[in-house]
């Protein structure tokens, strides 16, 4: 069922205990079976059941006043009515329009039900409490505290969390005015000013963190008081000043880390000579974009020292390793360089990024480059030239800014 009341149709709760009687009865029958029934209408239908009439206990008095026998005058030609279909608005606004108490339903001209003021009002009702538990229970549910508060300043909600949050019970508070318990409320302020107000921070009490919002409540254009919420976030605030202190710790321990590593070369073990001069070394080349070619025996830290020039350079992409020895020879290409989509059988959905454009605006370190294919060389000596790829089955040049480090353990 709807919670909007209004759009329930008329069928949903229309009565189907109804009298009815033939056109031509007597006044005495029909009094008499208006009497015995508590209904205080009695509908009046032709031989094919269509409704012809209503009399009323008030027609019924008015036609005793007046001494007649012949129901005809009280017979209405044009009967108000409505469908099964019809909303419960419409039978509302056609009761309050015609001034009547009743309305038939009618379906084929037939008449299968009645709506009376009690059922309208009735409903309502049902519906309103029900609506009413459903919003106490959302309202009490809800994370943050709410006050509600006319525009006289008397408090008509105050959920639970507002009763945490303030250590005010909605017994104690609900039906007096909120600035007896805060004079300085938010809420308060708004019934002058009557502008509502987003994400204030005020601290109620020693040690509390709240941020409230408020908004004047107008119906129809008309002011019926202030709503507001607050949210405690006191705990949010004890994480900022962890975090903060974590924060502090990390800076400190990164600017001893950056002292004691010489920045950027601390995974460099050796206080040599010729380490010294190689570090110094590294770091001029590591601010220009010259290629680097970096030689020494397996294991002595080649990738350490090309992992320190591309930190030490500051640049904004990736540092890419490849192990050159390791790409067998027919992937050397798509592996490079990539590959649309389609550019062979088996290439993926959407095709491939290749390392060279991963390593875009950052650095691609080449690991055992002696051991590249001498069609790669070739191919690499163009990117170095042009700084450009193409990729497998492309047609545009995509360029490039990489700073490209190679490697060797062979002469």
């Amino acid at each position: 069922m709807k919670l909007a009341s209004y759009d329930i149709q008329a069928k949903e709760i229309m009565a189907e205990d109804f009298i009815k009687i033939k056109k031509g009865s007597s006044i005495e029958k029909i009094s008499d079976m208006l009497m015995k029934n508590t209904k205080k209408e009695i509908f009046i239908v032709d031989k094919a059941d269509n409704l012809r009439g209503i009399i009323t206990l008030k027609d019924l008095y008015n036609i005793c006043q007046k001494n007649r026998n012949s129901l005809n005058d009280f017979l209405k030609r044009d009967i108000i009515y409505i469908r099964p279909e019809d909303s419960l608005r419409q039978c509302r606004d056609l009761m309050v329009k015609e001034d009547i108490g009743r309305l038939p339903v009618i379906r084929n001209s037939r008449l299968v039900g009645v709506i009376r003021q009690e059922h309208i009002r009735n409903f309502l009702y049902m519906r309103i409490e029900k609506i009413g538990v459903l919003l106490k229970y959302i309202i009490n549910n809800i994370s943050e505290a709410i006050c509600l508060i006319d525009e006289e300043g008397r408090v008509l909600i105050w959920n639970n969390n507002a009763e945490d949050l303030y250590g005010i019970t909605s017994a104690e508070i609900e039906g007096e005015l909120l600035q007896d318990f805060f004079p300085d409320a938010i809420d308060v302020k708004i019934l002058e000013t009557r502008k509502a107000v987003k994400n204030i921070y005020h601290t109620p009490r020693k040690g509390s963190h709240i941020i409230i919002s408020a908004v004047p409540i107008y119906i129809k254009g008309k002011f019926i008081g202030v709503v507001s919420t607050d949210r405690d976030i006191s705990e949010v605030k004890k994480m900022q000043g962890e975090l903060k202190q974590a924060n502090d710790l990390i800076e400190f321990l990164q600017k001893e880390i950056d002292k004691n590593s010489d920045n950027n070369f601390g995974n460099v073990v050796g206080q040599s000579k010729a380490i010294k001069e190689k570090i110094d070394m590294s770091k001029r080349v590591a601010k220009s974009s010259a290629s680097i070619l970096i030689t020494g025996e397996s294991g002595s830290g080649k990738e350490v020292f090309a992992r320190a020039i591309h930190d030490y350079s500051n640049v904004e992409g990736y540092f890419v390793p490849v192990n050159c020895s390791a790409i067998p020879k027919e992937l050397f290409e798509s592996e490079f360089f990539g590959y649309e989509e389609g550019a062979f059988t088996g290439a993926k959905k959407g095709g491939k990024k290749g390392l060279f454009e991963l390593a875009n605006n950052g650095t691609i370190f080449l690991d055992e480059i002696a051991d590249l294919p001498l069609f790669m060389q070739a191919k690499l000596l163009r990117v170095l030239q042009n700084k450009t790829i193409k990729k497998i089955g492309g047609e545009k040049e995509l360029e490039l800014s990489l700073r490209v480090i190679s490697a060797t353990n062979k002469d």
